[in-house]
């Protein structure tokens, strides 16, 4: 792999770090509020790796000259280990995190002029990711991290297509304006 080949294969671009934080902090924020528990940000050295867990939620936000896709990687009998006092399945706990957490990332893009469509949740087992593994080009910025709370994690992958530079500028300076635990509802 030849150098300019490897510069896109990183997490994430430095042009993007802003745009990396503030998803973090609203995937953190999300799973705080559905759960109950503290999870921390884990950096994963590994992203580009096939499986991270045997279940995958998978949704996507599309615009003009933008494509997010937003995965997050489960394995439900740890998972719900961990959510012992959530009485829905593990798989609808999971599909609700993954649906606050993209209409998180979509108001936060909406915030920065940036319009774009959401997804309904997409269940794939982990085969499904050699599949649909996240290819590494030139207008393509991933960042995969792990949210963990005890000896339990659940991987996160975002990654953002741009195909403009207007579009690029617009999430370049993108702002999170929190969670306020009274505005998200967990059903």
């Amino acid at each position: 792999m030849g150098a300019a080949e490897n510069t896109h294969m990183n997490r994430a671009t430095d042009s993007f770090e802003k745009y990396t934080e503030v998803c973090r902090q609203i995937a953190v924020d999300r799973l705080a509020s559905i759960t109950g528990k503290k999870w921390e940000p884990v950096d994963v050295e590994e992203w580009d790796r096939l499986l991270f867990s045997s279940h995958i939620i998978m949704i996507t936000l599309a615009g003009k000259d933008l494509r997010v896709f937003l995965k997050v990687h489960y394995r439900p009998g740890r998972t719900k280990a961990v959510l012992e006092n959530v009485k829905s399945k593990i798989t609808d706990v999971v599909s609700e995190y993954s649906n606050l957490l993209a209409g998180g990332v979509k108001q936060m893009l909406l915030d920065s002029g940036v319009l774009c469509g959401l997804s309904l949740p997409t269940l794939l087992t982990g085969i499904d990711e050699a599949i649909l593994s996240d290819v590494s080009k030139s207008h393509r910025f991933i960042d995969c991290f792990a949210l963990q709370f005890s000896e339990t994690q659940i991987f996160v992958t975002i990654a953002t297509d741009v195909t403009s530079d207007i579009v690029k500028s617009s999430i370049l300076d993108c702002k999170y304006r929190g969670s306020d635990s009274d505005e998200i509802e967990f059903l």
